[in-house]
């Protein structure tokens, strides 16, 4: 099975669904409330997120950049883009990009860059102070963990996040020099040190 064009096919039937499992979010049932408790559950994810990189990375932690790795319909990309200067989004299916463009569009928000992924994440280019990337097939994180353990690529990020649907593909939280050592549980990942999420 090729999980890329999986992912696609999600993205064409059923975008919501593919996100967060529950029925409510099925697209023949996305009513507007339902619409909104998904992107209310992104906003708390992202709230967690930087509450977490304000604590245990830095207090004044930058809001300039991030890159959400495998974005689909938006969920995060959006309540990202309400906290940081920009957004890089990226995902392997144009079905998703084209909805989370379309949710960019109603929400408003022009501080996203939408970019489809490809294994070398070719087409992402600038420096981030947060490179994220959850409930993401396990092999496509791979790519963003390599990527994030070159010091000498341009957008080498202060700190990544990031957690799979496999258990196999959780990380640690671990410095940048050690990525090829993945392990489990979430990681959050700094330029300096490391630092445990409870």
């Amino acid at each position: 099975m090729d999980t890329d064009t999986e992912w696609e096919k999600w993205g064409e039937r059923d975008p919501y669904f593919a996100v967060l499992t529950d029925p409510k979010f099925r697209s023949a049932n996305l009513s507007d409330e339902a619409r909104r408790e998904f992107f209310d559950s992104g906003r708390l994810h992202v709230n967690h997120v930087l509450d977490a990189c304000q604590r245990y990375v830095n207090p004044q932690f930058s809001r300039g950049s991030v890159l959400d790795f495998g974005c689909g319909t938006g969920r995060l990309a959006l309540p990202f883009a309400e906290q940081f200067e920009h957004v890089t989004a990226v995902d392997v299916s144009q079905a998703m990009l084209r909805e989370a463009r379309r949710n960019a569009e109603a929400a408003g928000l022009k501080n996203i860059t939408w970019l489809p992924s490809d294994d070398s994440l070719s087409a992402v280019q600038g420096r981030f102070d947060l490179v994220h990337s959850v409930i993401t097939c396990s092999t496509s994180m791979y790519p963003v963990v390599e990527h994030c353990s070159r010091d000498s690529l341009s957008w080498s990020p202060k700190v990544a996040w990031g957690r799979s649907r496999s258990p196999m593909a959780r990380l640690d939280c671990i410095p940048p020099s050690e990525f090829s050592r993945i392990t489990c549980g979430s990681f959050l990942l700094r330029r300096q040190g490391t630092g445990r999420i409870p």
